[in-house]
């Protein structure tokens, strides 16, 4: 089995890869495949899990802590809806600030917290 710069060979197909998926141990040992006169395996770069990160403006990030059972409707409502907890729990606080501004005025945001 020879492995150059961009070359990569799995030992044991796909028969070693569906013992493991079928629940065995893999304690049983596998021979590599032979590569013939196909082309080199080229694994393609890591990225992360998700959605690529593009907003319209710059995002803050920031932590909370919640009572279990609020934590327990946010997820169920993610859950039922299909939607990420975090844009459930960003128009809830838009909702709010926009219910509290109705009854007690803008709410004015000082200096140090503006982004520009």
């Amino acid at each position: 089995m020879s492995k150059d710069n961009n070359e990569v060979i799995l030992p044991g197909g796909i028969t070693g890869l569906m013992k493991n998926v079928q629940g065995r141990d893999g304690s049983e040992e596998t021979k590599p495949t032979e590569r013939k006169s196909e082309a080199p395996i080229y694994l393609p770069e890591r990225r992360s899990a998700g959605r690529p990160k593009v907003h319209v403006r710059p995002l803050e990030r920031t932590s909370i802590t919640l009572d279990p059972e609020v934590m327990g409707k946010l997820r169920s409502l993610a859950l039922n809806t299909g939607r990420q907890l975090n844009s459930i729990i960003e128009e809830s606080l838009e909702s709010y600030f926009e219910s509290y501004e109705k009854k007690n005025g803008e709410i004015v945001i000082p200096e140090i917290y503006r982004k520009t």
